[in-house]
């Protein structure tokens, strides 16, 4: 049995502001071991499935061109950087997704989906962040937490049209991201 590693996400465009951040904090940490993400890989994902049959692909596909016609489109705020991990153990940079109940609510339903789909859903508590860097060992966390504060204000509203079923294929250069299904929120 063929199986593909999956995941349910929204795409993020970075505007201005993010971009000129994302610029400046890969070049203010480029001495720092963190593999930054690409500007073609840029989401929040709702859901990670892992490895999914064809019959799940299937199943799933369909009841997410579903529960996406039942959601209208959304707007968020997209906030400044922060990082998951204490100490010399931070391993994940990103920037902020504001609290929203419709991303909120996108993701339960997300959720249902997957579980009934055979999928045991995340035991954390759901987190939006988009993830810009993640991190092998920093050498000066001080430093890195001085860089991160300097962009404290930035903000940029997201406006939610589809959500993207994709595979991800794992290839010595990185992961790419092949979208299975994009299905557009709203009738």
């Amino acid at each position: 049995m063929t199986t593909k590693r999956t995941f349910i996400a929204i795409n993020v465009d970075l505007g201005p502001a993010f971009r000129d951040a994302y610029d400046t904090l890969r070049e203010k940490l480029s001495d720092e071991a963190i593999r930054w993400v690409g500007d073609d890989k840029m989401h929040i994902t709702l859901n990670f499935l892992g490895d999914t049959t064809d019959e799940q692909v299937v199943q799933i596909g369909r009841e997410l061109l579903d529960v996406c016609k039942s959601n209208e489109p959304f707007t968020f705020e997209l906030q400044p950087p922060g990082y998951f991990g204490r100490g010399r153990n931070i391993r994940v940079l990103f920037f902020h997704a504001g609290e929203t109940s419709a991303l909120e609510k996108l993701q339960k339903s997300t959720t249902q989906i997957i579980t009934a789909a055979g999928f045991t859903p995340e035991s954390r508590p759901f987190s939006p962040h988009l993830t810009i860097g993640r991190i092998k060992f920093l050498r000066d966390v001080e430093n890195f937490k001085k860089t991160l504060a300097r962009f404290d204000d930035l903000q940029q509203t997201v406006r939610v049209n589809e959500v993207i079923f994709y595979e991800s294929i794992l290839k010595p250069t990185g992961a790419v991201y092949l979208p299975l299904l994009r299905a557009r929120l709203g009738r």
